[in-house]
């Protein structure tokens, strides 16, 4: 990934850090994706819009010419971030304690964000991101949920690696963190930490077994072994929310209710927030180059179902959170008309231009399209997407004027 990183830098040169979410054990050769993160200098609107579609343009070249990482460039950097929004008090965000930072060519920055986050003591915003963590993915696994994609030869694997590092660790992971109220990196790290904390399971020595065999588990391919496997991490995760109730902190009585009434709580006690947004539209500063390189992809690099998850999400992240955001903010409603509001700004906040691309986005993003179409609404919301972002990013501004101004009195 340093090619990559030295690519792109060549091309941006705000980028400033090369990291990567967990440790780097946890990253299983052929079967694991790199969620890479970016941290950059100071940057503008405009850079912004700069830097996605020439990252687009390095991962597209590089996986046309490296077909055999396919599975290692699914997707774009994901988080892109500032140093100075890295360190920001009010944009904390848990997971950067669970980053590995491989290259840095900022020393400084780098040492001052580490000693931020060394010195940054467990609270109710750990607690909280890591109980909705868990409670995202505590459920018996679905089997339609996470289908191989650009495998090739390890496409038999998957499935173990699907249920055991992609949705029985996250919330285990979670569970130990708030137990231990502190951050655990790396996910084999998490599974010798619950070993110690819940050794009536079973469960983390088979992980951990299987894991090192890498995936040469044959007994565990067919039924109806593979569904009693679904039932042990299932009971276990059952056990694991058990002891997590016991040190819950955010939720009133958690001892005395269920996982799925902690999901009711934690839905009705959030309330308008700069953080709310930033935490959604984050993810939108590198959206325009992903889809970029999910449409021209390679024949060798299947795009479909990554083109889907992103049609699935980025409506309510990048257009119904930020305009409710800010409609409860300016009418004190939760039921606004959300186009009304963006027509409402059009002349005003956002330009003409911008307020259209944002109507025109809503509409290729709300509607249902056939895998068949996929490629050409990710190249349509392309289009429009430079104006639709620039409208966002003065919008999450506005909107931080708007609660910093309330914070004042």
């Amino acid at each position: 990934m340093m090619m990559y990183y030295e690519k792109c830098r060549e091309k941006i040169p705000q980028i400033q850090a090369l990291a990567a979410k967990w440790n780097f054990e946890d990253l299983i050769p052929g079967l694991s994706d790199y969620d890479t993160r970016f941290i950059y200098s100071d940057m503008t609107v405009d850079d912004w819009c700069r830097a996605s579609m020439a990252i687009g343009d390095v991962h597209l070249d590089i996986c046309n010419k490296y077909p055999h990482w396919a599975r290692i460039l699914e997707h774009l950097p994901g988080i892109n971030i500032t140093w100075s929004e890295y360190m920001d008090e009010k944009l904390y965000y848990p997971e950067f304690h669970q980053w590995t930072i491989y290259r840095s060519e900022n020393p400084v920055e780098l040492k001052r964000s580490q000693d931020y986050l060394a010195n940054h003591k467990w609270d109710q915003r750990d607690e909280m991101f890591f109980l909705k963590k868990f409670l995202t993915y505590y459920s018996p696994y679905d089997r339609k949920i996470d289908p191989p994609i650009n495998l090739k030869e390890y496409e038999n694997k998957y499935p173990l690696h699907s249920r055991f590092m992609h949705y029985f660790v996250p919330p285990m992971q979670a569970a130990v963190c708030i137990i231990e109220k502190k951050v655990i990196c790396g996910k084999l790290d998490s599974v010798l930490a619950a070993k110690k904390i819940f050794p009536e399971l079973d469960i983390f020595d088979e992980l951990l077994d299987v894991v090192e065999r890498h995936y040469e588990a044959l007994e565990l391919y067919e039924e109806p072994e593979i569904t009693e496997l679904d039932k042990r991490l299932y009971d276990a995760l059952t056990v694991i929310s058990r002891k997590l109730s016991n040190h819950l902190t955010v939720i009133d009585g958690a001892e005395h209710k269920k996982p799925f009434e902690w999901k009711r709580d934690v839905s009705s006690s959030s309330e308008p927030s700069f953080l709310t947004v930033f935490d959604n539209t984050k993810w939108a500063r590198q959206m325009r180059g992903r889809l970029h390189f999910y449409a021209n992809s390679p024949e060798h690099f299947d795009s479909q179902l990554c083109i889907g998850v992103e049609l699935n999400r980025i409506n309510r992240m990048f257009f119904v959170v930020p305009y409710t955001v800010y409609g409860e903010l300016n009418s004190g409603s939760s039921h606004t008309d959300l186009l009304q509001v963006v027509r409402n700004l059009s002349g005003h906040l956002l330009t003409a231009n911008q307020a259209n691309a944002t109507i025109k986005f809503h509409e290729l993003t709300s509607q249902t399209h056939q895998p068949c179409d996929y490629k050409k609404a990710a190249l349509d919301i392309v289009d429009v997407y430079d104006d639709f972002y620039r409208g966002l990013y003065r919008l999450t501004e506005k909107i931080n004027e708007i609660l910093h101004k309330g914070c004042e009195k």
